[in-house]
């Protein structure tokens, strides 16, 4: 590995491997330092940063494992004789030899035996190396969450009760929208009952006049009655006074004009019957809100003798 000179006032150089994520940096003094378990993503921002000397000290100084380097790129291993860049190049073919290790003789297996207690030597001796390390990492990674839990649990118990809060507010609009709902289909209601309620008081108002309308008509029919037969009774006595011949010819006259105004006045009483039970089915007919309609009377006059009167009542149902 090669170091990479940067534009810094405090730090020279740095070189970082990507699979251990160690963080070699020589500084301006010629101090070499090692910094392991450093992220990718934290060497990127570190290289894109404008002050990489403040954002070393801000953020990978305290934060990661660190040891000083007595050799560039070199960092020897609790077992003497046993370098850790030496080491990093032999494990990369490791594997491969011990596929290609052939044991079919006493002496091959006792290279192999020999090859077994080697690795098992040096995987103690790192084992011995790291674990200090490993300590130091797991206290600042202890650390790292006590101070994350003390910063993300306020955090979390302030979004909870804004939660809540949202949450709470969202019910009561949610009541407030069915309440206000409910109370304009009460006032709809209301609204449509009095308006059917004023309808069918003016349909009975309608009712009334047009009865007491028929009523003053059946009595006007009485008095136009009465006059004509004090008029008959009158033409009675001058036929009597006038001679018999003139007398027969007035009282047939008279029978006649007897006959049609008896059948007229017959035609009024079947009118009025009529008008009773058009009446009665309408009365029978309003609780079932079916409107009825009535129209004028229509009269048709008739001269007899002097005399006009007569009625035809005309009623539809409707």
């Amino acid at each position: 590995m090669e170091y990479m000179d940067i534009s810094s006032s405090t730090i020279k150089s740095v070189v970082y491997n990507s699979d251990t994520r160690n963080l070699f940096i020589r500084f301006q003094t010629g101090a070499e330092w090692v910094y392991e378990g450093v992220p990718s993503l934290i060497f990127d921002h570190f290289m894109k940063s404008e002050s990489k000397g403040q954002f070393f000290a801000k953020n990978i100084k305290d934060a990661f494992p660190s040891k000083k380097l007595e050799k560039a790129e070199i960092v020897e291993a609790p077992e003497k004789g046993i370098v850790l860049s030496d080491l990093e190049k032999e494990v990369m073919v490791l594997v491969d030899r011990a596929k290609n290790m052939q044991i079919t003789t006493k002496e091959e297996a006792s290279e192999g035996s020999r090859f077994i207690v080697e690795r098992k030597k040096v995987i103690s001796a790192f084992k011995s190396w790291y674990a200090p390390l490993k300590a130091k990492a797991k206290a600042v990674w202890e650390e790292a969450s006590a101070k994350e839990k003390s910063i993300v649990d306020p955090n979390e118990e302030a979004i909870k009760i804004v939660r809540d809060k949202i949450a709470l507010f969202e019910d009561q609009e949610a009541r407030r929208v069915r309440e206000e709902a409910e109370r304009k289909r009460k006032e709809a209601e209301e609204a449509e009952r009095v308006r059917r309620q004023k309808e069918e008081d003016e349909r009975r108002e309608r009712i009334r006049i047009e009865d007491e309308a028929r009523a003053k008509e059946a009595e006007k029919l009485k008095a136009e009655r009465e006059k004509f037969e004090a008029e008959k009774a009158a033409q009675a006595k001058a036929l009597e006074e006038a001679g018999a011949q003139a007398q027969a010819e007035r009282v047939r006259r008279e029978a006649a004009a007897q006959a049609h105004l008896d059948k007229m006045l017959a035609q009024a009483e079947q009118i009025e019957r009529e008008n009773a039970r058009l009446k009665e089915e309408l009365e029978a007919k309003e609780a079932m809100e079916a409107p009825i309609y009535v129209p004028e009377p229509v009269v048709e006059e008739v001269a007899i003798t002097g005399v006009s009167v007569a009625k035809i009542w005309k009623a539809e149902v409707v």
